[in-house]
């Protein structure tokens, strides 16, 4: 199995103490999920004052958003990698393959940054503008292009925000199956478990284009 990619290459890696807090909280989250992470233990972990996170951050909720908006902002920059420009039309239906490969890689590099992204909610992403931002803004690039396809009669429907959905979710689907083991336990054969990822992004465009 592919190791998880080290998750503190998202954050900078210096001696200021807000960034220690950070980076220090990724790896709790890592290890230990959401909800044991605290401003006590991250600030035993790094043998400083209990008090000293709290120059940065109000709560524990505080860093959740900032770490959420940083797992957002490196999940637009995988969706957009090796993208064909958008107003190439003749690229489009490659775009979205690749698109759809771009996000499978997001989910093997970071797998734990994946879960925490897209699992229970642990805080309240209404009380945090820049958190909805980035979220909405890396759900824009794939909006952006299925209104593209659209557009140029490549899908059927009108929607670009029900099929922008559909596709999130088939994706999400297959990818929480992939990082979760149960396609291991079901498929043996490493070669086919990787075709079915391939399988799967061509099956949903398929899907599109047969959609009424």
């Amino acid at each position: 199995m592919k190791k998880n990619k080290q998750i503190k290459t998202e954050l900078p890696n210096n001696d200021d103490l807000r960034e220690a807090v950070l980076a220090e909280s990724l790896k709790i989250l890592s290890k230990e999920g959401p909800y044991n992470l605290s401003l006590r233990k991250v600030a035993r972990n790094l043998s400083v004052s209990h008090a000293a996170p709290y120059r940065h951050f109000k709560s524990k909720e505080h860093i959740l958003a900032e770490l959420t908006t940083h797992a957002f902002e490196l999940f637009k920059q995988y969706l957009q990698k090796d993208l064909p420009p958008i107003y190439e039309t003749e690229k489009l239906e490659e775009r979205f393959i690749q698109m759809g490969e771009n996000y499978f890689q997001f989910a093997r590099d970071y797998s734990d940054l994946y879960r925490f992204m897209f699992g229970p909610k642990v805080f309240d992403m209404h009380s945090h503008p820049e958190v909805l931002k980035c979220a909405n803004s890396s759900f824009l690039v794939l909006h952006e292009h299925i209104s593209a396809m659209q557009h140029q009669k490549l899908i059927a429907g009108t929607d670009a925000q029900v099929s922008s959905m559909f596709v999130f979710s088939a994706m999400h689907g297959m990818a929480s199956l992939m990082l979760n083991g149960a396609i291991e336990d079901i498929v043996a054969d490493e070669k086919t478990r990787q075709n079915l990822t391939e399988y799967m992004k061509h099956k949903v465009l398929r899907a599109l284009k047969e959609s009424e």
